[in-house]
Parts: C-alpha cells; structure tokens; sequence
C-alpha cells in the first residue's frame, strides 16, 4: 500500500535551488531512468562550506482520529571545501531520519534511515578531471507494511541497505573533440520479516473479514548492478551551421533476485469466494527465489545543428536487450529521434519546436523470472473446514483446483513459458511546445504530446487436455460460461458480470505464455508551464496538465483472452489505467489514472530575513476498479472487475497546501535559518484508497488517507 502520510524531507521548497541531478545513463534522449550510481549534485569549491540541520514535527489526529504522521527526529550534515586550491575538492554528507506513521485503525509503522555521501572532483591536468562519488545508506523498520487488512503479527520487520559508487573522466584533447568515460556500481538489498513466525508451517489466516491474522511471508530482494560508458563530443560547422555531434557506448548488467518463504498454508474464509458454509480455500506455498542476469548494451549517435533561426536535432540510439535465460533471445531496437526548434521573433523570445522519438521499454528481469523453475508458486483447493479454524487439518481433504507456477502432473518442470521471440514494448512519440519569454526571468510554455505504444506484454493461459495429454494455449472456443456474479456497488448501481471457465476435458497447468500482443494504447495530453525565477523579491514555478488515454484490444488478444472481466484494464477498451504491482504476494496493485493534475510553487522575501514558501498540488482522484474474488474449477482462481471500465468509480478528487515560513539571521560568517513548515493544511483525512474486494466484510472502506496536519519545525546552521 503507499504510504500516503509521509511527506517529503523538503516539501518541495527546495526545487528553487534549480540544482541539476547528475546522472547515469544508457545514452542520450527520453529515457528510463534506470541509472545505477547518482553522482552528487553538490561539491566543493576552493571555499570551504558546511551545514548542519535538525528537524522535529508533530501531527495532530487526522479527520477519523486515528491516521497521523510524526517525523520526531532528522538531522542531516554536510561540508566540502579544497584539498587543494584550483586542483583537489571534496564535498562529504550524512544524515538520520526517523518515521512515525499511525495508520487507519491504529496500527504504528517505525522506519528509521542513516545515509552517508561524498564526492570528490579532481583537475588533474590542463585538459583532464575525474570525479568520484559514492554513498551508503542504511534503514530499519518496525511494523512496516501496516494497514487495515493486515493484522499486527503479519507486519513486517524490515532491513535494508544501498551501497552505491560512480566514477567519471573527461579528456579535453581539443577546443573541439572531448571524450568522457563513466563507470558505477550499486549493490541493494532489502529484507522483511514476519513479526510472527506462528510456528513451524502454522500459516496465515484471511477471515470473512478480509484481515490477514496469524504469520505472513518473509521476503527477500536483492539488486547489483554494472555500468560503464564511453562518449566523445566533437564541435565543427559547415558553412554557417554548427554541429555538435555525440557519439557514444554504454552497457549495463543486473543481477536481481526476489525470495519469499511462505509461513505455511494461507487459508481464506470461504464466504469471501462465496464457496458456501463450512468450505475454505486453501493456498499451498513452495519456497523459493527467482533470479535473473540481465545486460543491456546501447550505441548512440546525435547531431544538434544550429544556424540562423533554427536548431535541428537528429539522432538514433540502438539497444539490445537479452532475456536473462538459457536459449533467451537478445532482441534490438532502433530507436530514431528528430527535434525541430524555431526561434519566431528577432530577440528569441518565443521559441516554437516538434519533436518525433521512438522509445522501447526495459525488459529487465521479467521473462528469467517467469520460468524459473526455483521461482516461488503455489496450488490451491478447497476444503471443508469442519471446526472453523481457518487451518487444514489432517482429518479435512482437499480438493486441489490449479495453481500458479507448479503443475501438479510435472512438479520438477515449470509450466511456464516464453515467446522465444519476445521483445520490448516500442513508444512513438510526437511532442511539439511553444514557450515565451515574458521578462528576462518570466517564461510560459505549452507543451501537448502524443504517445502511441504497441507490442504490449501480455500472458496467456496454458491449458492441458485432460485425455491427450497435449499442452497449448487456450483460445476463445475454450471457455464456457460457468456463472453471474450479481450484486450493488458502493455508489448504489447494479452489477451483474458472467464469470467464465475452462470446457470440460480442459485444465489449466498453472502455466502462462508470456508474449507480445496486438493491443494498442494511445495517449494525449496539453499542459501548460511557467517559471520566474527569482528577482524582484519573488519565484515561482508550476504546471497545469489534462490527458486522454485510449486503448483497444487487437483480433489475437481477443482469441485468447479469458472472456471473464478481470481486475485492471488490461482486457477493457478505452481509459487504461496504469497497475502499479508490489511483486509481494497477495498484495493487490494500486491503480493510476488521472486525467488532469496540477502544481504551483511560489516564493516571496518578506523582509529582514523572513521568506515565505507555499505549494499546492491537485489530481482527480484515482480509479476504484471493484472486485470478486470466483474459484474455478479448471480454470483457477479469477479476480473478477465488477465495473465496466476499471475508472468507472474513483476517489476524491486531491486537493493539498504545503507551506514554509523561514527566518535567516546572519552571525559573522554564519547564517541561522529557523523554519516553520506546515504540511496538508487543505483536506487532511481524504481518502486515498479503498477495499477493493466486496466479498470481504471490509468492503469500500477506507485503506489509506491522507495524513493529517503536519507542523515541521526545522534549524539549519550553514558558514563558510
């Protein structure tokens, strides 16, 4: 679930320091940012520098008494100066920070961080300079993955670390040909701990209530990853237009891996499947980590050409990106990009461009995970649960029905599969802006942007026929209707949804084909930009931004698509709606589809020393795409979306106001900054998420909510 009372450490205000974030990455251009080491923003000068600050709040309770947000303790320190004058400087940083979040119905979630950075910047010579950084960061929990539907035994006890480094050089050979080779390495580990360990295989329990009692899952996740790359930048002209022109490598290797040991067998209370009285189902775990080793190698040219009143951009960035497995491929991208910029008045103040790119997603460790036979999978039944305990007895059968990931018929083979000819999801982007200068310091902007993807990722269902004995995937002549689910939504409208299975002599192996599809999602989306930056005793900066989204489900997706409506909008046309999955088991996605959001940050120098700051943030709220969970009997089990749309039903609309009040007093070579921050100070208490599940006793009722009010107040002491 998102933690959605912490706030972050700066509120924002410090985006008017508009210091550039250095990064890594496979080339140039619209990119995931999937940078292994982040070099420092900050570093030393030939003055020595340093600050020191601490930082306590409190919150008051929320609008139901009970969900709050404390940070009772940060502190932070940092301090860069010259080794050597104009040759040698140094910048160093570490910080503590203490969380204390109270969520809906009581529950304490403790997290607490200690970090540590520097950054080393080096002249080596006339025409050379290197840079080193590096960071260490640590964290410890305590009650971490609290909410409503989990009991506090199920919590977990979290432990994590971050060990990151990055180096650079660059060689100046001429005032027109320079080169640059970067190298990183980061190492991420992150473990959780059930609280309970309930006793040897003593299991979890989900009761009629849809609250997890007894122990959980401990999990494990682990992430290395490699980084090197080589560009050259050559400056030269032919006649009266100028080239830039990059070229460059960069490669990158991950090594991910996610355990999870199960406390036993979960069993849920058969009144939330709707299986009748007395029966339960059954959930049977196997142990296991999935691992990949994934590398990505990148090439890249560009040539910015600039004359007169226009700047032309063009440049093609080609990858390849492996699969992870034995017998994987290594499929390559061409990735081409074109940017057009025109200057429209004498005095280039307004600025008109278009720009056309081709982007392809990461693959990273998805199809190696998929069949990796050491991987975490499960099989589940239904049982008479003859004394309500919510735990298999010996003296209660089970009924096995399929699971995920193991086949009962071949248990040392996984049922999995992949498109030996899987590749990347490709994006063609057009995007075209204008911007005016209003003021030396004032600039507008209209930016709209077009976005079409295809070659979406989609699993489809392996089937076995139950008297050949032949695997293959099932299609739309394969399903027979099995029932309706009927019923009334929280907002009072009706529902009445078929749920699907699978035809007599059919069964589902627990095995899907993972493989690209022929659904299409189109989207657009206008905003509108501003930016002052400070002068005449004021700042600010902002966007307003609206967008439309489309999808439509090809002929193929239709032939095998289970016919039942399930959770998410991967089988609707129209509005998509982005799932954004933990990978931790039973946990459900959280769903994202905004249409319109806005931002807006201002600063005004009162006077002696007084500044003021504020931000306000907004977004429509966020889909409320309602489920059931169905238990078939071939098929397995379903979540079954009872909308027609998955945004058909939304949360509040979000509406916040941040704001800083700071003194600074002067002392010598010293400056004192005493700030005052207030955090939501509109709409404390809205909902942010709900129940999804209307068969559990939960249904509709609140997940998550904004924190409540939340007063900061913060001393920082800096000198040079």
């Amino acid at each position: 679930m998102a933690v959605a009372g912490l706030l972050p450490s700066d509120l924002d205000f410090n985006a008017f320091a508009e210091i550039p974030v250095e990064t890594l990455e496979l080339g140039p251009g619209p990119r995931t940012p999937e940078a292994p080491a982040r070099l420092l923003p900050r570093r030393g000068t030939n003055e020595w520098r340093a600050l020191i600050s601490a930082l306590a709040s409190g919150g008051g309770p929320g609008s139901s008494g009970r969900e709050r947000v404390d940070l009772p303790r940060a502190a932070n320190a940092w301090a860069g100066g010259p080794l050597s004058k104009d040759r040698f400087w140094v910048w160093g940083e570490a910080g503590l920070h203490e969380v204390d979040r109270t969520v809906l119905g009581g529950q304490r979630e403790e997290q607490t961080g200690r970090s540590g950075r520097f950054k080393l910047n080096a002249q080596l010579g006339l025409n050379a300079s290197a840079t080193l950084a590096g960071s260490r960061g640590r964290s410890d929990g305590s009650g971490v993955g609290a909410e409503p539907a989990r009991a506090p035994e199920t919590t977990w006890e979290e432990d994590g670390r971050e060990d990151v480094w990055a180096a650079e050089g660059t060689v100046i050979h001429s005032s027109d040909f320079y080169v640059s080779a970067d190298l990183g390495r980061s190492d991420r580990r992150l473990g959780d701990r059930p609280r309970s360990a309930g006793g040897s295989g003593a299991g979890a329990r989900i009761g009629p209530d849809g609250v997890a009692r007894g122990s959980w899952f401990g999990l494990r996740e682990e992430q290395r990853t490699e980084q090197a790359l080589l560009s050259a930048s050559v400056f030269t002209s032919t006649g009266t237009i100028s080239h830039e022109i990059d070229l460059g490598t960069g490669w990158r290797g991950l090594d991910e891996s996610r355990a999870a040991v199960p406390p036993g067998p979960v069993v849920t209370a058969g009144s939330v499947l709707d299986l009748g009285d007395g029966l339960a189902l059954a959930e049977l775990w196997r142990a296991g980590e999935a691992e990949a080793r994934t590398h990505t190698l990148g090439l890249w040219a560009k040539d910015k050409m600039s004359g007169g009143e226009w700047t032309t951009i063009v440049g093609v960035h080609a990858d390849r990106q492996d699969l992870g497995f034995a017998g994987g491929g290594h499929p390559w991208t061409l990735l081409p990009r074109l940017e057009l910029n025109r200057s429209l008045d004498r005095d280039r103040m307004t600025q008109a461009w278009i720009s056309l790119a081709r982007l392809a997603s990461r693959l990273g460790p998805r199809a190696a995970w998929h069949v990796d036979p050491n991987a975490p999978a499960l099989l589940r039944g239904i049982f008479e649960d003859r004394d309500g305990d919510l735990s298999l007895g010996p003296g209660e059968p089970l009924h096995l029905l399929p699971g995920e990931g193991i086949d009962p018929l071949r248990p040392g083979i996984d049922p999995d599969a992949v498109d030996p000819n899987l590749r990347p999801e490709i994006t063609d982007e057009t995007a075209l802006g204008v911007q005016r200068l209003l003021s030396t310091n004032f600039q507008i902007g209209l930016r709209a942007t077009w976005r079409r993807t295809r070659d979406l990722l989609e699993e489809r269902l392996l089937v076995r026929d139950t008297a050949t004995g032949e695997i293959f995937t099932a299609t739309a002549g394969d399903w027979v209707p099995l029932r309706r689910l009927t019923g009334t939504l929280p907002d009072g409208t009706a529902y009445d949804v078929p749920v699907w299975d699978l035809r007599p002599g059919l069964l589902a192996t627990g095995g899907t084909l993972l493989t690209n599809g022929d659904r299409r999602r189109e989207s657009l989306s206008l905003s509108f930009l501003w930016l002052k930056r400070l002068a005449d005793r004021w700042m600010t900066q902002g966007h307003v931004t609206w967008g439309e989204a489309d999808q439509r489900l090809g002929a193929s997706f239709r032939r095998f698509d289970d016919p039942t409506n399930t959770l998410g909008g991967g089988d609707d046309e129209g509005q998509p709606v982005a799932e954004v999955a933990s990978g931790r088991p039973h946990e459900i996605p959280s769903f994202l589809a905004s249409r319109w959001s806005f931002h807006a940050l201002g600063f005004v120098e009162l006077r002696d020393g007084l500044n003021l700051s504020a931000a306000v943030n907004g977004r429509q709220g966020q889909p409320l795409p309602y489920y059931r969970q169905v238990a078939r009997e071939r098929a397995g089990l379903v979540l079954v979306q009872l909308t027609g749309r998955p945004d058909a039903l939304r949360t509040d609309d979000l509406l916040t106001l941040d704001a800083r009040l700071e003194k600074e007093i002067t002392i010598d070579d010293a400056v004192l900054t005493l700030s005052l921050e207030a955090a939501n100070l509109l709409s404390p208490g809205t909902v942010l998420a709900r129940e999804l599940d209307l068969g559990t006793g939960r249904a509709a009722l609140a997940d998550d909510a904004l924190a409540a009010r939340t007063f900061r107040f913060q001393v920082r002491v800096s000198w040079r």
